[in-house]
């Protein structure tokens, strides 16, 4: 993937977080806690990711950012959260300069995903595999668990995003859209069912 196709990266989270985002950034799983954010994400899956290193550090000591917004952590949400509380940050590419920023070519609690610096690592990335509209291969189901873990590329922010980087939200529902709007009234706010599934998805 070239740097040029990277037009902006995704952060899933819970409504209710936006406030705090605009107030003190996206931050990492450990530096979050002390706040006891409204959770999305599966309990299993993130005790996978509390054990996982990434150089010297933790993955849980990153901001993840995804590559690609509609995938199966998205389709994971919309299915067990209320589809009005669900919303998706865009982050300006420009995190990628940051220092220590990290490449996971594939969702980084899988035990086969590479972790590499953005240099390396970037370039490695297959765009259109990870911004196609499905990942299932029902012909093949390795290709399908392959495509899948690939689909969530994540961009691995040490400690977090400083909230200047979140440049705008897509929202599955008008009635989510305006609640981010009311938590942060300068963040422009689309809505767009695409990325959600359609808030049911396609299975």
């Amino acid at each position: 993937m070239r740097r040029a196709q990277v037009s902006e990266l995704f952060y899933i989270t819970h409504v209710a977080n936006v406030a705090g985002i605009i107030r003190g950034g996206i931050l990492s799983h450990n530096r979050a806690a002390k706040f006891a954010p409204a959770r999305v994400d599966l309990d299993t899956v993130q005790e996978i990711r509390a054990r996982k290193p990434v150089g010297s550090r933790m993955l849980h000591d990153h901001a993840n950012l995804y590559v690609c917004g509609r995938n199966a952590m998205m389709y994971y949400v919309v299915h067990h959260n209320p589809i009005d509380s669900v919303c998706l940050l865009r982050v300006a590419p420009d995190v990628l300069d940051l220092p220590d920023v990290v490449i996971a070519d594939g969702n980084a609690a899988r035990w086969e995903t590479r972790f590499d610096d953005v240099g390396k690592g970037l370039g490695a990335l297959d765009h259109d595999r990870i911004h196609a509209q499905y990942w299932t291969h029902p012909e093949d189901l390795i290709a399908e668990y392959e495509h899948k873990r690939v689909k969530q590329a994540e961009v691995l922010v040490p400690d977090g995003v400083d909230s200047d980087y979140v440049i705008g939200a897509y929202a599955p529902t008008t009635t989510a859209a305006t609640a981010v709007t009311a938590s942060a009234p300068r963040l422009a706010v689309t809505v767009t069912t695409y990325t959600f599934f359609d808030g049911h998805g396609w299975y």
